[in-house]
């Protein structure tokens, strides 16, 4: 067979392979469902039971089925399709005999349950649990009796050719020694390489301030996901090698390593992305540890910063790691290195009201409130007419750096109970989104 028919044979496989695990996730998720419904000769343990007897024989028929495919790819395939295909009934049988028993003792134990009156459901009239127990133990004995005799039958017709068997398994194996004994010392070399660099690097957790335990488990796994994955690679290689299908092999370390470098190149771009802004950051320096930053939606004490992410702490103690990507494409506020922050409010008053009364009574008001500066002063400016009513704001000053909704309800406060002292007509007022 030339490799076009090999790929042709290896495609239909794996169609066959996927259509199965999507048949089995199908039948996985239909006997969950009817679990949950109590039935009086069966439970829901029992109906799950069912479920992964059906998905075992799903994968059976798959793993026969691509053998059979095989078998026109190589002749290897096609010996051990014709063993399949001699002993393949009385292995079924002996399977479908162990599932029908085990689901049958399964319900056996839930009727006896039922006529016991252990159940929701009550029978008519309950039997004593005496009598129920050994009712029970009949029923269990008389079907594993019947299970094992059917089981021997079976037995018995695959011994009666086990020269035949043992002939085929034998030539197998001697003429693939060199190669089982390859597989096998790859599997060692992996373990052993697997398990001293793991002790390693849990070592190296308790002795170094380098790196974090979180890097350090995720260097760990990667090196683990390369091990065996090169592991694999190569028993697979060696497969195809003992099937004679060689080139298939080398397309498929092909196809492997295309995809690993595709994997790489994403990787290394998303961290250069990463890194790049965090150099970015660093040049421009627009905060420093210890300073309080808002960010969007985000706002707190900066705790920690890296080539990476920005850690910041808000005002409920939770830390909030922010990517350096999001920071240098938002705008961002770095309140401690602002000297004096602006709250302003807005409010309109009659024309009957003479300004200066108005700037007295707000300018009053503002000094009195915590957290606003004396230097400098709050001061009030006219803002536009509106009808037979003129817009004032009011701008005062303050140093905090996080409590600018609290301050400005102070003011908010202190403006209304100011007018409400005065003689002054009583405004309509409404509030700005602030200014800086």
């Amino acid at each position: 067979m030339n490799i076009q028919n090999d790929m042709l044979y290896i495609v239909l496989v794996l169609f066959i392979l996927v259509a199965v695990l999507w048949f089995q996730s199908y039948v996985r998720r239909y006997f969950r469902f009817i679990a949950g419904r109590e039935r009086i000769y069966i439970d829901a343990n029992t109906i799950l039971v069912i479920g992964d007897y059906i998905r075992l024989y799903i994968f059976l028929f798959a793993g026969i089925a691509s053998v059979w495919v095989l078998s026109f790819a190589s002749e290897v395939f096609v010996n051990i399709w014709q063993v399949i295909a001699e002993y393949f009934p009385a292995v079924i049988g002996i399977l479908a005999t162990v599932s029908i028993a085990t689901v049958l003792l399964q319900c056996s134990y839930r009727y006896i349950s039922y006529i016991s009156g252990e159940l929701h459901v009550k029978p008519k009239t309950t039997v004593s649990e005496k009598n129920a127990h050994l009712l029970g133990l009949l029923i269990k004995y008389t079907l594993i009796i019947i299970a094992i005799s059917i089981v021997l039958v079976f037995v018995l017709s695959i011994i009666g050719r086990r020269e035949t068997i043992f002939a085929a398994f034998a030539g197998f194996f001697s003429a693939n020694a060199i190669y089982i004994a390859f597989m096998i010392v790859i599997v060692i070399i992996v373990f052993v390489v697997d398990e001293g660099i793991g002790m390693f690097l849990e070592d190296l957790k308790t002795h170094t301030r380098t790196f974090t335990p979180q890097i350090i488990s995720l260097l760990r796994g990667g090196i683990q996901y390369g091990l065996y994955s090169l592991a694999w690679l190569l028993i697979i290689y060696v497969v195809l090698m003992m099937v004679k299908m060689e080139n298939l092999g080398a397309i498929v370390i092909a196809i492997y390593f295309v995809i690993i470098i595709f994997i790489l190149i994403i990787f290394i771009a998303s961290t250069i992305k990463h890194a790049s802004a965090g150099i970015v950051l660093m040049s421009v320096n627009p905060f420093s540890k210890g300073d309080t930053i808002k960010v969007g939606d985000i706002e707190g004490d900066v705790v920690e910063t890296n080539l990476f992410v920005t850690k910041v702490k808000d005002v409920h103690e939770e830390i909030l790691t922010i990517p350096n990507t999001r920071l240098i494409n938002q705008t961002i506020h770095n309140f401690s290195r602002v000297k004096k922050y602006g709250i302003s409010i807005k409010i309109e008053f009659d024309f009957e009201i003479p300004h200066k009364t108005v700037e007295r009574v707000l300018i009053n008001a503002a000094k009195e409130v915590p957290g606003i500066v004396k230097d400098p002063e709050p001061f009030v400016r006219c803002v536009e007419i509106r009808g037979s009513k003129i817009l004032y704001e009011l701008i005062a000053f303050t140093t905090g750096e996080r409590d600018e909704e609290i301050v400005r309800s102070y003011l908010i406060n202190a403006v209304q109970d100011a007018i409400l002292a005065s003689d002054m007509y009583k405004p309509h007022g409404e509030r700005s989104n602030g200014c800086r």
